[in-house]
């Protein structure tokens, strides 16, 4: 401790907050010197130094005030944080991850992911990723298996490699055709969701799902030029966002909000839109939710001609910053 000084200052608060300020920079990725200074900026090329890197004292259950004992609360409501004392969604900045959305958001959110659909990565195509074969399996990513299937001999979609985006290929669908995640029991009476799709379609005639829930919760579909959302009791129109180029949508649900505005937020290639409202988004995603299709609706009536390149879902809804980390990482992987 006498290399650093530590041991030399004048109370056991300021040597406290002195050795979490070091744990702090090393945290971060900055050159910290025997000394305990430090020089240099946060490493934000290292997922570790994107999450869980900055401290609040207040999460430890002892603190100094002086050289006096203050007993302090683990937490809000007096419980144990994880990650104490750096708390458990710290985000130092908005970063660009490059290879994959853990490095986009917190520990504690990605545990919350329940379906990541990469079209990158060709091992998760079922029978095997050859341009024009058909697809009778695309593999979720993440610890849940939420393995998507066709539903129906006919209704499967193809591996498209022709003209590949950003150097990779992407799965396309016929009008007729969809992926179903099915069982999918936790859909049902979430208060949030945020989910992400890149995807192109290859026209705007007709309505044309790109996701939906069986009781049509996390809606997301084209109307000509018109794009829209839907939750459990209402949707929410934007006019002439819907085009044949290449599209990131994110749809966030957060049942705690005050208004629809607040519970129900669409972005297209990272920009918020205006939503008009229809009926009043509920607090909880519908309790018969119990599947989730892609390219289609239910009905398997209104499927969408183009093509999906990486759709991922988590059961939470995102921070501001989490969301727009995850939209770096897909718009710089398929060039967006």
């Amino acid at each position: 401790m006498a290399s650093n000084g530590i041991s030399t200052l004048s109370s056991k608060e300021l040597k406290q907050t002195t050795k979490l300020a070091m744990a702090e920079a090393k945290r971060q990725g900055k050159v910290v010197a025997l000394d305990g200074t430090w020089t240099g900026n946060a490493n934000v090329s290292q997922p570790w130094a994107r999450t869980l890197n900055v401290l609040d004292i207040d999460l430890l259950p002892t603190v100094y005030s002086g050289n006096v004992i203050v007993d302090n609360p683990n937490g809000p409501g007096g419980t144990l944080t994880q990650g104490r004392p750096w708390g458990e969604d710290a985000v130092i900045v908005l970063v660009t991850p490059a290879t994959d959305p853990e490095e986009a958001v917190a520990p504690s959110t990605f545990i919350t992911l329940q379906f990541w659909y990469d079209a990158a990565d060709t091992d998760t195509l079922i029978p095997s990723a050859t341009d024009e074969g058909q697809i009778t399996q695309w593999t979720d990513k993440s610890v849940l298996a939420h393995n998507a299937n066709p539903n129906g001999g006919t209704s499967k979609p193809n591996y498209e490699n022709t003209v590949p985006l950003a150097g990779n290929g992407y799965v396309e669908f016929d009008g007729n055709d969809n992926l179903t995640i099915n069982p999918f029991t936790d859909l049902a009476s979430q208060p949030g969701f945020t989910v992400f799709f890149v995807s192109q379609l290859a026209d705007t005639t007709g309505v044309q799902y790109i996701g939906s829930t069986n009781d049509n919760d996390l809606r997301l579909f084209s109307d000509g030029t018109s794009m829209t959302v839907g939750m459990n009791g209402a949707t929410g129109t934007v006019a002439n966002v819907a085009t044949t180029s290449w599209t990131l949508h994110s749809v966030t649900f957060d049942g705690t909000g005050a208004d629809n505005e607040s519970r129900l937020v669409y972005r297209v290639n990272k920009s918020a839109q205006t939503l008009s409202f229809t009926g009043t988004v509920g607090t909880l995603t519908s309790p018969v939710n119990n599947v989730f299709i892609m390219g289609n609706d239910i009905t398997k009536t209104m499927g969408m001609e183009g093509y999906i390149a990486e759709a991922v879902l988590f059961n939470k809804t995102l921070t501001s910053a989490e969301i727009q980390n995850v939209e770096n990482y897909l718009s710089n992987k398929w060039g967006l």
